[in-house]
């Protein structure tokens, strides 16, 4: 069965008497095509085809779920969006705050290690804090293997020896925090 091409009324059936004395094929919409003529609409089906467009429209717009609601809407949608974007956000500060660790951990030098700890608090994290006291126990491990490493009274092996003992000592500090 043919539906009226403006609203989607359905078709009177064709073999009516009034069908067949007309030559015309008619919706129940009041619509009428002759078979030699485009259709002629009915005000009711041109009233049918603006609310069927209306409706239309309004449907995607509620599918696009665009308004201006603000923070307080309790809508299911609204409330999973505000939550993803805390998540992205949250997420991107993670982010920055392990980039941040790998930054500390590779400025190992006084002057580095003071241009780079240098950082906004909320990239600060306790694994950043970690990693720059890892940082500070090896610039002053190297500094104390220095000393003894330039000390002529000092001979190699103990040097090594001294450096097992210190590192040995940080760890256990490092262990009983």
């Amino acid at each position: 069965m043919k539906t009226c091409p403006k609203c989607g009324s359905p078709q009177v059936e064709e073999h009516t008497n009034y069908a067949k004395e007309t030559g015309r094929t008619w919706w129940v919409c009041g619509t009428f095509q002759t078979r030699d003529c485009h259709p002629h609409h009915s005000e009711l089906c041109l009233e049918r085809e603006e609310k069927n467009t209306l409706q239309a429209k309004l449907d995607d717009l509620q599918a696009s779920t665009i308004h201006s609601c603000g923070d307080s809407c309790s809508r299911p949608m609204c409330v999973l969006r505000r939550e993803r974007d805390e998540l992205r956000e949250e997420l991107e500060r993670e982010r920055i705050r392990l980039a941040a660790c790998g930054v500390v951990a590779d400025a190992n030098t006084p002057e580095s290690a003071k241009k780079w700890r240098n950082m906004r608090d909320e990239y600060r994290s306790a694994s950043c804090d970690g990693v720059a006291r890892a940082v500070d126990r090896e610039m002053r491990l190297r500094r104390a293997l220095q000393k003894i490493g330039n000390d002529p009274c000092v001979p190699p092996m103990i040097a090594d020896e001294a450096l097992t003992a210190i590192e040995d000592v940080r760890a256990e500090k490092g262990e009983a925090k």
